[in-house]
């Protein structure tokens, strides 16, 4: 981890970029299913790594005739998938068809999907209601600190000034801090990644989509200096600590 984390923050060269039209590979529910339970997650797969601040309700729609629910949408960027739900975080109407609509979307490398359109019909229940998995500090803390006892990002002079050895370096030199390697060359700019925060939260939870920690440790080939030598296992455990502010105590 200690050495993934050093090649990805310290390495910044133009990735090369594919110029393949980016598709949705699924959707769950899946195009014309039936009986679908009414607090279901509305999820989106792509085929690729997606600009994740164009992920939102003003691209992704749900509508049933003159209807269009108002919805809460995050990105993803392990799965490569959208997730909406409900605003209210109420359930749909019982037995109504709803199409899930989406605009043309940006992948990183900043060629546009095509629009998309499904369908699915739900049933009488309501099922359970849906909550995305978080990660306490407890839990993510020994992945932050395999790199700090090897020194990379201790309080000891921290590669790009990332300290991650304590929740206090952590709280100073990453949350709401702006990447380095987001900080305005032309090829990361062109991409959907400029400005990007090391760890991006907001006072009521975090944005895992938009953190360029994240990106760094899933090695995807688009994000300069990758390497993917980081497991899915901590890559999915930081995701789910983001996603519930970035907790450090």
């Amino acid at each position: 981890m200690c050495v993934a984390l050093v090649a990805m923050f310290a390495c910044d060269l133009p990735p090369e970029h594919s110029e393949s039209v980016p598709s949705v590979v699924s959707t769950s529910p899946r195009d014309g299913a039936t009986g679908v339970l009414r607090q279901a997650p509305i999820q989106v797969f792509f085929d690729q790594a997606m600009a994740p601040r164009a992920v939102e309700r003003a691209t992704i729609h749900l509508e049933s005739g003159p209807s269009r629910p108002f919805l809460t949408v995050r990105y993803d960027p392990i799965e490569r998938r959208a997730i909406a739900a409900r605003f209210s975080g109420g359930p749909l109407e019982p037995n109504v068809r709803y199409r899930i609509e989406l605009d043309p979307l940006p992948s990183l490398s900043g060629v546009p999907s095509r629009p998309y359109t499904s369908s699915f019909t739900t049933g009488p229940d309501v099922g359970p209601v849906y909550r995305e998995p978080t990660a306490t500090f407890g839990e993510v803390r020994p992945v932050l600190q395999t790199c700090a006892v090897a020194s990379c990002h201790s309080a000891d002079g921290p590669a790009l000034g990332l300290d991650l050895s304590s929740a206090e370096g952590i709280a100073r030199t990453a949350l709401n801090v702006p990447a380095a390697q987001t900080g305005g060359r032309d090829f990361i700019g062109d991409r959907g990644l400029m400005g990007f925060p090391i760890l991006d939260v907001l006072a009521d939870g975090g944005r895992p989509g938009t953190s360029y920690l994240l990106y760094k440790m899933i090695g995807d080939e688009r994000v300069p200096g990758h390497n993917g030598e980081s497991s899915r296992e901590d890559a999915e455990t930081v995701s789910r600590w983001i996603l519930a502010g970035a907790p450090t105590e």
